[in-house]
């Protein structure tokens, strides 16, 4: 199956409609005690909030809910946590003790997702084979949870950094072991940076 592709849209001013909704960076809205309950601590940065119910639905993927994408910087591993609890606390901070910027500024990059869009960047779906995944890790068996590429934004000629990591050249891919995505277990997803 094809990847959901999206593209980027810079959002220098959240409103409160926005606030669930599939974004990079930006403010997420939790659940009540969510960071504490799934042990996400300090070193641990805020990526990605995707609102399952935003896309299509496409068995064995989440049709509602919301999945969590965070990059533990130490040891650039990844944390994805999903969830269909009620969202009530909104983070303002959450990446405040890490330096923000992106392209120069703090902004929240909004995902508006294109069936059979263009570009890189996209959400559930096959690998894609033309970023050369299987020289960096077994593919045999695994989808695309989100892949972002360094050059996302349309507007801006720069590449996507976070703080004093990020995507330089090439492709940051969250895979999931298709058994792992049938049983809504997502503790074993792997972050792959692919250069182009």
């Amino acid at each position: 199956m094809e990847m959901i592709r999206f593209r980027l849209k810079r959002v220098e001013k959240e409103e409160n409609k926005d606030l669930d909704a599939s974004k990079l960076l930006g403010s997420p809205v939790f659940p009540k005690n969510f960071l504490k309950r799934n042990r996400i601590g300090s070193n641990y940065y805020f990526l990605a909030q995707i609102n399952c119910a935003e896309l299509p639905s496409i068995s064995p993927f989440p049709s509602k809910g919301y999945l969590y994408f965070f990059v533990d910087i130490n040891e650039f591993k990844a944390k994805v946590v999903f969830t269909e609890e009620e969202l009530e606390e909104l983070i303002e901070d959450i990446n405040d003790n890490f330096d923000r910027e992106i392209c120069g500024d703090p902004t929240c990059l909004r995902m508006e997702f294109e069936d059979g869009g263009e570009g890189e960047s996209g959400v559930f779906g096959d690998i894609d084979p033309n970023i050369g995944l299987e020289g960096e890790t077994e593919v045999e068996g695994k989808v695309v949870l989100l892949q972002l590429d360094a050059y996302s934004l349309p507007e801006d000629p720069r590449p996507l950094t976070f703080s004093d990591f990020g995507l330089r050249d090439g492709y940051w891919v969250f895979l999931i072991e298709k058994d792992d995505l049938e049983k809504g277990d997502y503790r074993r997803v792997e972050l792959i940076e692919v250069g182009y």
